[in-house]
C-alpha cells in the first residue's frame, strides 16, 4: 500500500476554513496558527484567520489577515469580499468599497455586488449603487434583500423603467415568506396583512438570532417613586426632522410626573437641534459609543420604567438592544409608522386616525391610542423669512402654486399620472416637486415631458436648511400628498407654515398620517377617500384662488383652537398614556390596546 503525502500547509488551512464553518473556532485557530509559524505567508491561512477574528467580532485583526492574504493574491474575491466585510463594520465604508470593487472585478457573484451597492448607497453614489444591486437582481433573481435595495434604487433615482417589475416580483416574494425590507414595503403597498407579515419576518431572521445573551436576564420592576422614569432612545437627537416632532414635547414634559432621559447613540453635528435636545431632556447620555452589551447594561442600571425607541425599523436602529427588553416596558413612538411585528415591544403609541379599530388585527404590539393624533407639534421653531419670493425659487407669481416636498421616493408613476391630469385640467397651475438628487431630477423631467407636462410647469426645489425649507413652504398654495407612503414630517411642516395638505387614506398606518394631522387641524374635508376624488378636488381647488385663499384663512384661524397646534395637551394626553401603561403593569396585566381620554385643559409649561 503507498504511503499517503502529509496534507499541505494549503490543505490543513482549508481544513482550518471548514472547521470554522462548524463553529470550531478555538482548534481552527491552533491550526492556523501551527501553519504559519511554518509559512508564514500561507494564503489560505490569512484569508481563514480574517475570517475567523470577524466571526469573533475582532475586525481590526481581521483586516491585518486579510490584507495579508490580498497581498498574496490581489484576484481573490474571497479575500477581498471579506476584507470589504470587515472594514464595513469598522466603519472604513470607502476602503470597503475600494475592496468590493476589486472583488466585482474578479468574480461577478450577486453577494459581492450587494454588498457593494449597499457602500455606494452609504457614500452617496445613488446611481452606482443602483447598478450593483440590479445586476444581483440579474444575477439571483430570488434574493429578496437585494431585490428590495433595487427597488429603493429604483424609486429614490425616480428611475421608473423597471420600477414595475421589479416591485411585483417583490411582492410577490414577501407574499411567499421571503425576507424584504420593512419600511421599503410601506413605499410600496398600504396591506397592513402583508405589511405585518414582512416586519414579522424580518425580526424573526435578521434581529432574533443577534439578540446579545443580556436577553436572558430578565429586567425587574423597581419598587414604586413618585414619578415615572421615561427613557427615549434615538439616533437622531441632531439636525433632523425627528426634533422637529418631539423637542417641544420633551421640553414640556411635567417633571413632577415624568423623569426624561435621553439616549443618544448618533453623532453630535454641533447643531442647535443638538444643544436643545440636551437641555431639553432631565438628563441626557451619548452613548454612541457603547455596544449593544454595554447599552443594555447601561439602560437596566438606570432602572427605567419605560424605554421608548424611536427608531423602529430605520436607519440605525439599535435593534438588538430593544430585543434584550432592557426595561419592563418598551414601546415605539415616531420614527417606524406601522408595526415591528416583534415580541420585543409591548405598545405602539397612535391614534384612532393612524390606526382604525379595523386595523387593530395587523399589530402586534397593543395599540396606545391618543385622542387627537399622535403627533407631536414642535410650535417653537423659527424661520429663516429672508425674503424670498417666488420668483427667486423660480416660480411664477401669478400661478396657483401645487407643492410636494415628499423625498422622491415616495413618487410613482401613477402619482405623476395624477399631478399631470390635475396640471392639464387647471391650466393656470404649476407644480414644484423635492428632489436632492441630480439623477432623479433630470428622470422626474423627463418623466414629465412623456406626460406631456411642460418644462415651465414643473420647478424642481432642492435640499436647504431646515429654517429656508420652512421659509419656503407658504410660497405654495396647497400641498399634494403622496400614496401609499403620504408626507409625514413634510405634512406636518406644511400645516404648521399655514399651508393646506391635500391627501388620501389608505389601509396602512404609513397612507394614514395626513388624515390624522388634518383632522387634528379641524381640516377633515380635505381627506379623500382615494385617487379618483383626490384627483377632482385637486381640480377644482387649483382652478378656485378663493376657496384656496379661504382654506388658508381657515388654518390661520384654527391655530389657535385646533389639538394640532397644542402641544402642551399632547403632552398630558402622551403622560396619561405612559402612567395607564406602568398601571396596568403593576396590577399584573399584559400590555393590551387602549384610549387615552382627553384632558379639559393642559398648563402651558
Amino acid at each position: 500500500m503507498a504511503n499517503r503525502l502529509p496534507p499541505t500547509d494549503a490543505e490543513l488551512a482549508r481544513e482550518a476554513m471548514s472547521m470554522l464553518g462548524q463553529g470550531k473556532l478555538k482548534p481552527a485557530e491552533r491550526l492556523l496558527k501551527d501553519v504559519l509559524r511554518r509559512t508564514p505567508d500561507q494564503f489560505d491561512a490569512h484569508l481563514a484567520l480574517g475570517v475567523m477574528n470577524g466571526m469573533r467580532g475582532d475586525d481590526a485583526l481581521a483586516v491585518k489577515h486579510l490584507k495579508r492574504a490580498v497581498q498574496k493574491k490581489p484576484a481573490s474575491p474571497d479575500a477581498q469580499y471579506n476584507l470589504g466585510q470587515a472594514l464595513i463594520r469598522l466603519g472604513r465604508t470607502a476602503d470597503a468599497a475600494d475592496a468590493l470593487e476589486a472583488a466585482a472585478a474578479a468574480a461577478d457573484l450577486p453577494h459581492i455586488h450587494e454588498k457593494l451597492g449597499d457602500c455606494r448607497r452609504q457614500l452617496g453614489s445613488l446611481e452606482e449603487a443602483a447598478t450593483h444591486f440590479y445586476r444581483a437582481v440579474e444575477l439571483d433573481p430570488k434574493n429578496s434583500l437585494a431585490l428590495s435595495s433595487a427597488v429603493e434604487m429604483a424609486r429614490k433615482l425616480c428611475d421608473w423603467s423597471r420600477l414595475d417589475a421589479l416591485q411585483t416580483r417583490l411582492v410577490q416574494l414577501a407574499t411567499a415568506g421571503q425576507l424584504a425590507e420593512p419600511l421599503l414595503m410601506m413605499h410600496v403597498t398600504d396591506d397592513p396583512a402583508l405589511l405585518r407579515r414582512t416586519t414579522a419576518a424580518y425580526w424573526q431572521a435578521m434581529v432574533q438570532p443577534a439578540v446579545p445573551p443580556e436577553a436572558a436576564t430578565a429586567t425587574r420592576s423597581r419598587a414604586p417613586r413618585n414619578r415615572l422614569r421615561v427613557g427615549y432612545l434615538s439616533a437622531d437627537f441632531r439636525q433632523h426632522p425627528m426634533v422637529s416632532v418631539i423637542a417641544e414635547m420633551i421640553e414640556r414634559h411635567d417633571r413632577q410626573r415624568i423623569e426624561a432621559i435621553g439616549y443618544s447613540y448618533g453623532d453630535d453635528d454641533g447643531s442647535p437641534q443638538r444643544r436643545r435636545m440636551e437641555k431639553a431632556f432631565e438628563r441626557f447620555a451619548d452613548v454612541r459609543q457603547h455596544s449593544d452589551e454595554a447599552l443594555i447594561k447601561r439602560l437596566r442600571a438606570d432602572e427605567l420604567d419605560i424605554l421608548v425607541d424611536l427608531a423602529g425599523y430605520t436607519a440605525n436602529a439599535r435593534l438588538r438592544v430593544i430585543g434584550a427588553r432592557p426595561a419592563p416596558l418598551v414601546c415605539h413612538y415616531m420614527g417606524y409608522p406601522g408595526t415591528l411585528a416583534s415580541p420585543a415591544y409591548d405598545y405602539l403609541i397612535a391614534d384612532p386616525v393612524v390606526v382604525p379599530d379595523e386595523t387593530l388585527p395587523h399589530y402586534r404590539e397593543a395599540i396606545v391610542r391618543l385622542p387627537e393624533s399622535y403627533w407631536a407639534l414642535d410650535t417653537r421653531r423659527t424661520t429663516d423669512a429672508g425674503g424670498k419670493t417666488r420668483r427667486d425659487h423660480g416660480l411664477p407669481e401669478d400661478a396657483v402654486v401645487l407643492c410636494s416636498f415628499n423625498g422622491q421616493q415616495k413618487l410613482t408613476p401613477d402619482m405623476l399620472d395624477t399631478w399631470a391630469r390635475i396640471l392639464a385640467a387647471a391650466p393656470r397651475s404649476v407644480l414644484w416637486l423635492y428632489s436632492d438628487t441630480p439623477a432623479a431630477a433630470r428622470n422626474l423631467l423627463r418623466a414629465a415631458e412623456d406626460r406631456a407636462i411642460p418644462s415651465s410647469r414643473l420647478v424642481i426645489a432642492g435640499r436647504v436648511p431646515p429654517q429656508e425649507h420652512l421659509a419656503r413652504i407658504p410660497l405654495a398654495d396647497l400641498m399634494l400628498d403622496t400614496f401609499p407612503y403620504g408626507g409625514h414630517t413634510t405634512a406636518a411642516d406644511a400645516i404648521f407654515m399655514g399651508v393646506p395638505l391635500l391627501t388620501i387614506t389608505g389601509r396602512s398606518f404609513a397612507s394614514r398620517v395626513g388624515a390624522s394631522l388634518l383632522r387634528a387641524s379641524a381640516l377633515d374635508d380635505l381627506v379623500t377617500p382615494g385617487m379618483d376624488a383626490y384627483e377632482r378636488q385637486a381640480i377644482a381647488l387649483a382652478n378656485s384662488p378663493e376657496r384656496l385663499s379661504a382654506l388658508r384663512q381657515r388654518l390661520a384661524d384654527n391655530r389657535s383652537t385646533a389639538p394640532l397646534f397644542d402641544t402642551a395637551r399632547f403632552t398630558r394626553h402622551m403622560e396619561a398614556a405612559f402612567v395607564e401603561m406602568a398601571a396596568r403593569r403593576a396590577a399584573g396585566a399584559r400590555p393590551s390596546h387602549f384610549d387615552v381620554s382627553p384632558v379639559a385643559n393642559a398648563s402651558s409649561n
